[in-house]
């Protein structure tokens, strides 16, 4: 697919900005984000990773407690 016929099909701007989308172009899917890979990358998914996920937001309960964290500071 030419420059002008992606321009066309797609959107007109990147006619402008010279973008060629090729025909075997994936769109980017959420999934592949390099912080969640993790969750459906069999080939990396290990005991380190899920225990890095399972206690990744375990500190917060305690953060939250320590001075200037209170509802009395954020009043």
């Amino acid at each position: 697919m030419g420059i002008e016929e992606t321009a066309k099909k797609y959107n007109s701007n990147d006619l402008e900005a010279e973008f060629e989308i090729l025909d075997d172009f994936a769109r980017f899917d959420q999934k592949n984000d390099v912080f969640r890979r993790a969750w459906w990358d069999d080939s990396i998914k290990s005991k380190k990773t899920k225990l890095f996920y399972a206690t990744y937001r375990e500190p917060l309960k305690t953060w939250r407690k320590a001075d200037g964290y209170t509802q009395k500071d954020y009043a």
